[in-house]
């Protein structure tokens, strides 16, 4: 079964298409900081989405970050978390009805722990899940960019939409993992 993992947000949509054996088809970020509101969002996402996997023969499931359903001290506000939420259901409905593909929702510390993701208190947890996606995925080349200023500079970086690609693969890796493991049970 091949795989579409997603990484919901209304700036910039990571998604990632694993094959039956869980190695990397592609993967991408679909820009969406340019739409206006949530339905043109959903829309040109959707477009981007089936486009992708338009070509793809075989059986297609769709794995999607579960929203954040509580606060984190310096995190997103009320208002931010239910447009987060409002937009993470827009998705998944579309994706049933303009793929065909009723999408499951994988809580993201659950997929990081079944993939042996462990948390680095002396490192910012998206750039230990980078790292980790980017030893994983060898073959694919991530756009950086160099910093041209504070004290990284000159210092050669991933652009930020890696970090929502690398959230949308853990979500594929992590239902693959899953459905191998219980293909194994007797």
């Amino acid at each position: 079964m091949i795989t579409l993992g997603l990484d919901v947000s209304t700036s910039k949509t990571g998604w990632c298409l694993l094959s039956d054996d869980g190695s990397l088809i592609r993967m991408g970020c679909v820009d969406l900081s340019s739409q206006n509101d949530l339905f043109m969002k959903t829309e040109f996402l959707m477009v981007s989405l089936v486009e992708e996997v338009g070509e793809i023969n075989g059986e297609l499931a769709i794995v999607i970050e579960e929203p954040l359903l509580r606060f984190a001290r310096g995190m997103s506000s009320a208002s931010t978390l239910l447009t987060l939420n409002r937009f993470n259901g827009m998705v998944t409905y579309a994706c049933w009805k303009e793929i065909g593909v009723k999408p499951t929702h994988l809580n993201v510390i659950f997929a990081r722990r079944s993939l042996g993701i462990k948390r680095d208190k002396e490192r910012n947890v998206k750039d230990v899940v980078m790292q980790w996606v980017a030893n994983d995925v060898t073959t694919y080349v991530w756009p950086t960019k160099i910093v041209t200023r504070g004290k990284r500079k000159g210092e050669t970086v991933f652009e930020a939409s890696c970090y929502d690609v690398a959230d949308a693969y853990v979500m594929a890796k992590a239902i693959h993992v899953r459905r191998v493991k219980e293909s194994a049970r007797p």
